[in-house]
């Protein structure tokens, strides 16, 4: 999944969102540090670069649902991003 859609890009939706489907027994999550756009004049290309990645907001999402796998995806390119990313996430 991403961290939102369009204009619904904040912590609360996205927490919300991963709360529903934890309720439907989700247990694990790979989370795109990106939102996806779903404009006319955005395409999948241009949706890997822009917007800016926001890995702040998954690893408050590992804070607050910390019994639940999280995983993280998005411009991690070296074997020192990994180590930074598992101090936060699984």
């Amino acid at each position: 999944m991403r961290i939102g859609i369009n204009y619904n890009n904040n912590y609360l939706f996205l927490h919300k969102f991963i709360n529903l489907l934890i309720v439907s027994e989700c247990k694990r999550f790979i989370i795109h540090a990106r939102k996806t756009l779903l404009y006319n004049n955005i395409n999948v290309k241009k949706n890997l670069i822009i917007p800016k990645l926001n890995y702040k907001i998954i690893y408050q999402i590992k804070k607050n649902f910390p019994d639940i796998k999280i995983s993280i995806n998005g411009g991690i390119k070296t074997l020192l991003d990994i180590k930074k990313h598992l101090k936060y996430v699984d």
